[in-house]
């Protein structure tokens, strides 16, 4: 099985004779023989690009249940890394909505359709940043507003 690193990353494995560069990688070594940030063969790599390193070394029986495996548990990794990724998402988008409902209600006190302007403009912005149509990024505003209030565990 993979051991992955806490950020949900796998450790890359020794390099040896047989390695060949990966995700336009170059197999030779820097100046000094090893990188300066992690000792050679310590890099982490994308759960993806760990499967196929070690897909390339398999053989024999078995080799297509040790596949399926290590598949899975690049499968798990990249959960892993997309919920964090989501997570972070929507704490931005929180951040997007209460900063521009306060500055709304800051130019325009007692306005409730300025604030309802401001929100609009504001998905539209959002909208066309993100290539998503603005009924998807109003569901999300409010919905990150949702998640980080009524449910302040799942931020965790």
């Amino acid at each position: 099985m993979n051991e992955h690193e806490p950020d949900g990353t796998a450790a890359a494995p020794a390099p040896d004779a047989t390695s060949h560069p990966t995700a336009g990688g170059d197999a030779r070594p820097s100046a000094g023989g090893h990188s300066r940030s992690r000792p050679r063969g310590q890099a982490t790599l994308s759960p993806h690009v760990a499967f196929m390193m070690h897909l390339q070394h398999l053989d024999g029986i078995g080799a297509h249940d040790e596949a399926f495996d290590l598949a899975l548990d690049a499968i798990r990794a990249e959960d892993k890394l997309i919920a964090k990724a989501e997570a972070r998402r929507a704490e931005l988008l929180a951040f997007i909505h209460e900063a521009t409902l306060a500055s709304a209600r800051e130019e325009h006190p007692g306005s409730d359709d300025a604030v309802v302007t401001a929100m609009r403009e504001r998905t539209a912005q959002l909208a066309l940043a993100t290539s998503r149509s603005e009924p998807v990024v109003s569901r999300e505003l409010g919905e990150s507003l949702m998640l980080r209030d009524a449910f302040p565990t799942t931020e965790g």
